[in-house]
């Protein structure tokens, strides 16, 4: 006795489970198939199938009337809508079905009850997640888990077309008959074969714009964006989320003049202006003018000025884009584009850009200024940061700190360029003072230098430099080339010297290649050595350093200026 007590417990949970989670009275299934019967034969056959009790006064329906009926497994709903033609209304009280005289139900209503199911015209499965709407009076409902809809709309506007839309499946219209209710079935025609109609019931199908922001947005509004592809164009909307707006719930598929949205709005397109207090999402396109406290998110492209106190966001855009930490355009961008922090663009902008911190694009024609860090694939213009500028393919200047690149037709300019298939040089070399080792990266047309020297002789205590240069060669590589350096070496003897001693160099001279990836190249420089006469071993290290002089000038503060022409041979590598 104690064992079939227990399994009974066990098993009481799993059968309130399935008691639960059974479909209501009015949605279950039944076949009924009888000519000329009364309604109370007719009703206790469907009560038999369905497990359900109808209760009605018999005052008010009269249950010995004859009638035909015939359907296969149709909900009891819609067998109850064929029996009475519309003339009853019902209600569910958990395992009854209450029945009353509709015009008592509807006789202080002023709305007209627009009601059915709607079906897979193929398999004749119910279809959940359906929009029904209007588009004038922008009311809407949505098929529930049985694909049962049920939507009121005011009496003087029954004669309104109702829009049935599902993903997946064509669209179709159907206008209400007269009366205080209208009961329908609606089938739908698949766009593709053997479609599963309950795929598209999965939030994942939603646009990629839409997911971005789906936690901010009902799930009836998910649905009707996802579905209806008709727009729908109104001169103004105000909302206070997207959920609470004048456009109600079909937002996602409304085209506004002008929008405002007290916090955060959600429209499918903009014709003159938006303003949010928070943010604005946009499914397609925005113009002319989006302002938002925090950001603007567009899907489509954007035309005019976009300003957000955070970030924007969007497809396309031409005029004005200002964002307080960062723009993000997803493919091409034009005119201005200013940001705090970052401005980040998928394949081209042409215009200025001018970013706290960094840029990012593919491609860019124009201008593009950085705090730190400038990066595209191809450059026709000016890239300015104040760090490093980076691209593969640069028409144009880059000017910056460090600058890198794969191609160059036009100038790096900075402490350190390097561009791969531009001008690299290892250069060992002689001079009137020094042996050379040097380092030349950039272009022809200019590039910098990094050098060493040490004076032969006396090893021990040696004199010795350090030095930066740029320069600038031209000429046809295959025959001879013409070099222009300007220069500067730090001198020391010994140990380093923080104090001023500098050879400052112009030089200019002539290359000729010997054999593939060798040259070798003459020329002669001005000097003009600098040195501080205060320091305590000038006389001993310092003052004899020219080798002879032009010109000897001894300032008032103590620095003295030696002048003379000096000359150069090279042997250059790579």
């Amino acid at each position: 006795m104690k064992n079939w007590l227990v399994i009974l417990l066990c098993c009481f949970p799993y059968v309130l489970w399935g008691q639960n989670n059974a479909a209501p009275a009015l949605e279950r299934n039944v076949t009924i198939n009888v000519k000329n019967q009364p309604v109370s034969v007719i009703l206790t056959s469907i009560s038999m199938q369905a497990d359900c009790v109808f209760s009605y006064n018999p005052d008010a329906i009269n249950s010995s009337n004859v009638r035909s009926i015939s359907l296969s497994q149709k909900p009891v709903r819609q067998a109850l809508n064929l029996l009475f033609e519309g003339n009853v209304q019902y209600k569910e009280r958990g395992k009854y079905v209450i029945l009353k005289k509709a015009e008592d139900v509807n006789a202080s209503k002023k709305e007209h009850l627009i009601e059915g199911y709607v079906y897979d015209a193929k398999s004749g499965q119910r279809l959940t997640e359906t929009s029904i709407y209007d588009k004038q009076l922008l009311t809407s409902t949505i098929t529930d888990k049985y694909g049962y809809f049920r939507m009121e709309v005011p009496s003087d506007q029954h004669k309104s077309r109702m829009h049935i839309s599902k993903q997946g499946y064509s669209d179709t219209l159907i206008s209400p008959l007269e009366g205080k209710t209208s009961f329908v079935n609606i089938e739908l025609s698949s766009k593709a074969t053997d479609i599963n109609p309950e795929s598209f019931g999965n939030s994942s199908n939603l646009p990629q714009h839409s997911r971005f922001q789906s936690w901010l947005i009902s799930k009836n509004i998910r649905i009707n964006t996802r579905n209806v592809t008709d727009t729908i164009f109104k001169n103004v909307q105000i909302s206070l989320l997207p959920f609470v707006s004048t456009n109600k719930l079909l937002t996602g598929s409304t085209v506004n003049k002008f929008s405002l949205n007290l916090t955060v709005g959600f429209i499918q397109g903009v014709q003159v202006a938006e303003v949010g207090g928070v943010m604005n999402f946009v499914r397609n396109d925005a113009k002319y003018v989006q302002l938002a406290g925090v950001g603007n998110t567009v899907g489509g492209s954007n035309k005019g000025i976009q300003a957000g106190g955070v970030y924007n966001v969007t497809k396309n855009m031409k005029g004005v884009q200002l964002g307080g930490v960062v723009n993000v355009v997803r493919d091409s961008a034009g005119k201005y584009q200013a940001a705090g922090v970052a401005n980040i663009v998928g394949k081209s902008f042409h215009g200025l850009q001018i970013a706290g911190v960094f840029n990012q694009t593919r491609n860019i024609k124009g201008f593009q200024i950085a705090g730190v860090l400038n990066n595209a694939k191809n450059v026709s213009g000016l890239q300015l940061s104040g760090l490093i500028n980076n691209a593969t393919y640069i028409k144009g200047v880059q000017l910056s700190v460090f600058n890198f690149a794969d191609s160059c037709e036009g100038v790096p300019i900075g402490l350190f360029s390097f561009v791969k298939n531009g001008y690299h040089k290892i250069e060992i070399s002689a001079d009137e003072l020094f042996v050379n080792l040097a380092i030349r990266t950039g272009v022809q047309r200019f590039h910098t230098m990094f050098m060493m020297g040490i004076q032969p002789g006396n090893f021990k205590i040696p004199l010795w430099y350090y030095g930066y240069g740029v320069g600038t060669t031209f000429g046809k590589q295959e025959k001879l080339l013409y070099d222009i350096d300007i220069s500067e070496q730090q001198i020391s003897k010994g140990s380093f010297s923080k104090t001023q001693h500098a050879i400052y160099r112009i030089y200019t001279g002539i290359d000729r290649k010997i054999a593939p990836k060798i040259s070798i190249a003459v020329g002669i420089d001005y000097n003009a050595y600098i040195s501080d006469t205060k320091l305590s071993t000038y006389q001993e290290d310092y003052v004899s350093i020219a080798p002879y002089y032009l010109s000897n000038t001894t300032f008032h503060n103590g620095l003295n200026m030696k002048t003379w022409v000096g000359a150069k041979i090279a042997l250059r590598f790579l």
